[in-house]
């Protein structure tokens, strides 16, 4: 009798975690947009495949706005590209969120076209990782607020 019992528990139960984990990526992915929004952003780290390239970033502030639009700016240059914070169904975790970031592919930005998975998040800074597909290269992403 009680084993008729625990199958529809264990089904409330699994429902419960589900939703409760849905939240929590929505909420997650809330805070992190908020961030973004919340001032000027530098890249503090660009490891691309080992390499540290952090140094072709230094001169770039980035604003991120509520329509989606980013812009790259250096005392030479400005630059406007895209934005989003999303969560990927395809991804491995579907409930992580992605960043992802689009500039065009004549400027020097356009490395950072990716769909960057976070790795950990403050206020002032966010950790993100991307592995490419077809090399299995691991890049890494830090952006800090200035």
């Amino acid at each position: 009798m009680w084993f008729k019992l625990i199958i529809p528990f264990t089904l409330l139960a699994l429902c419960l975690v589900s939703s409760c984990q849905k939240n929590k990526s929505e909420n997650v992915q809330k805070q992190i947009k908020s961030n973004l929004l919340d001032g000027i952003w530098k890249i503090s780290k660009y490891n691309d495949d080992g390499k540290n390239k952090t140094e072709d970033f230094a001169d770039y502030d980035f604003t991120f706005l509520e329509n989606g639009t980013v812009h790259a700016a250096t005392t030479d240059h400005h630059y406007l590209g895209d934005w989003m914070v999303a969560i990927d169904a395809e991804a491995e975790n579907s409930d992580d969120p992605t960043f992802n970031i689009h500039f065009a592919d004549t400027t020097d930005l356009y490395v950072l076209d990716e769909d960057w998975y976070l790795l950990s998040q403050t206020g002032i800074k966010m950790e993100w990782m991307v592995i490419i597909s077809k090399s299995g290269d691991t890049d890494f992403l830090t952006i800090s607020k200035k």
